[in-house]
């Protein structure tokens, strides 16, 4: 089943009825063919556990934890998992970021992933450090922060 909209297509089974899990990816634009032929590669593992893939393209801009920073154009790669338990997912999830990260991939901040944050937040954000300064100028008392900030970028 193919769905057209916006930037994007669809592929899978359409709707949402809140027993899913979603991940996304990031990819560069000048990588995301070959992303896409690899991933093509686990195509086995992943058709049993997925609902949906969206694939768009997303305009780079220069916001320093923006997934997109870099001002290149992105390629979006986004699963709708079945099931809304993470673990029935993560072995597949896993091989599919090792192979996306090959290709330079940021994966999305408010979706699940099993990529540890430590790894790819300094190597994907080169304005981190700036991040953490301006965020304990402007909120000291760590207000709007929560538990994954905490862990992984106010270490």
């Amino acid at each position: 089943m193919f769905s057209e909209g916006g930037s994007g297509m669809e592929i899978g089974k359409l709707g949402n009825d809140g027993n899913q899990t979603q991940s996304e990816s990031f990819v560069p634009y000048k990588n995301g063919v070959p992303a896409l032929r690899a991933l093509f590669e686990l195509s086995a593992q992943i058709q049993p556990l997925i609902s949906a893939l969206a694939i768009r393209t997303v305009k780079g801009d220069d916001l320093w934890m923006s997934m997109h920073n870099g001002c290149e154009p992105m390629v979006a790669i986004h699963f709708t998992w079945l099931g809304n338990k993470a673990s029935a997912v993560d072995p597949v999830l896993s091989q599919v970021e090792k192979v996306l990260a090959k290709f330079g991939a940021r994966p999305h901040w408010g979706k699940h992933s099993t990529m540890d944050p430590k790894q790819f937040l300094k190597r994907s954000y080169p304005r981190l450090d700036d991040f953490r300064k301006l965020a304990e100028k402007l909120d000291p008392k760590r207000k709007f922060v929560n538990k994954f900030l905490n862990d992984n970028v106010f270490v």
